[in-house]
């Protein structure tokens, strides 16, 4: 705790102010914790454990240090899970007491009876999650990685269960693919891992009692390797968990009197401790493209940030379309509804325009078209 304290003194001293006139400008120097759902959430499901990792943390935290967090998510949906389960069920049951068994359950109105407990290990333990990284998910998560780097921050994402597989894509791609990211500034804190590995060899909770990795870990797929073995267990620990699976993050890993809680939140604040702040942005205002050169037809991930603003337009110059008009927020800031995905027919300007107490101020990025050679 010492060492985080150290460091947001250092940051405090370092922060970029903004200035009165307002205007375009990175962000503040800080760390945003993500939250990567698994394979077993719907999105209520995945914000509500962002919430709980977020009031998990506060309660930890000095109030100077968690002023200094941002909190997302990194949604990605089920590809196949739950429909593979149903479908089983559908076999075993009459369609009622499936439709009663199964969707009650996946509600948490009652306990899930033992054939929906048989049959989802059976899935689980013959499912390759690693298969199951959707690529528009993927970029989705990319883009709020790298617009948050590119505005000066550090990211740690704290993945749980399918989510471990995208955040090591997303690992890999950040610092291995094409304009990999600067220094040490994107972490993972792994919770219940059905990979092998953590990417850049971050920490990682499994307790013993997790159902679905004990069934994963049985997988008898040709080439499949294990999940990283079961390092804790809440066994004893007098903490009133109230998933059978043993998997949920917030019904099982953080809950209070538990001995996975504590393991997660400070591996979290080592992993804090240890980014390294990128450097700032060049220009003093920030809106972004993602890839900023598409073959035609394609997509690009337009996103952007103000601050130190009272409204702002951002708009697509080609086709005149609107993306975003509003106020900023009650800290001056404006996000909204950043980033969107755009169609791209040929190259393309967007400009964000906005209003200060003093002088306006704006910002643009250009999308081009690959060149496309035929034969001749």
């Amino acid at each position: 705790m010492k060492r985080i304290i150290a460091v947001v003194v250092l940051l405090f001293l370092c922060t970029h102010v903004v200035s009165a006139d307002g205007g375009l400008c990175i962000q503040q120097p800080g760390t945003v914790v993500v939250f990567g759902n698994g394979i077993m959430n719907t999105n209520d499901d995945a914000v509500s454990a962002r919430k709980r990792l977020e009031a998990v943390l506060k309660a930890s935290l000095t109030a100077d240090e968690f002023s200094r967090l941002e909190f997302g998510l990194a949604y990605n949906h089920s590809y196949g899970f739950f429909s593979d389960l149903y479908e089983s069920l559908k076999q075993k049951m009459s369609q009622d007491n499936v439709v009663e068994a199964f969707w009650r359950w996946l509600g948490n109105q009652k306990a899930a009876p033992q054939v929906v407990r048989d049959e989802a290990l059976r899935i689980a333990s013959a499912f390759d999650f690693s298969t199951l990284v959707g690529t528009e998910d993927l970029n989705n998560h990319l883009l709020l990685y790298r617009t948050k780097i590119r505005g000066g921050k550090t990211v740690v994402d704290v993945a749980h269960s399918q989510g471990n597989s995208f955040a090591n894509a997303a690992y890999n791609v950040l610092y291995n693919g094409v304009n990999p990211i600067p220094a040490n500034s994107f972490g993972i804190v792994s919770v219940a891992n059905p990979s092998s590995f953590v990417g850049g060899g971050g920490p990682y909770t499994t307790a013993s009692e997790d159902l679905v990795i004990a069934a994963i870990s049985q997988t008898t797929l040709p080439g499949f390797v294990p999940p990283l073995p079961a390092n804790i267990t809440n066994v004893g620990s007098g903490a009133a968990t109230s998933d059978w699976l043993g998997h949920s993050i917030d019904r099982e890993y953080l809950v209070d009197g538990s001995r996975t809680k504590p393991k997660i939140v400070g591996d979290i604040e080592t992993m804090i401790v240890g980014l390294t702040a990128p450097p700032a942005p060049a220009q003093p205002g920030i809106i972004t493209a993602n890839p900023a050169r598409v073959r035609f037809g394609g997509f690009s991930s337009i996103a952007w940030h103000a601050c130190g603003v009272n409204h702002c337009t951002v708009t697509n110059l080609n086709t005149g379309a609107t993306l975003a008009d509003g106020d900023a927020d009650a800290q001056n800031n404006f996000s909204l509804n950043s980033p969107q995905s755009v169609f791209i027919a040929g190259q393309t300007v967007f400009k964000i325009n906005c209003t200060t107490n003093s002088s306006p101020v704006s910002s643009q990025v250009i999308v081009n078209i690959l060149p496309v050679f035929g034969e001749f």
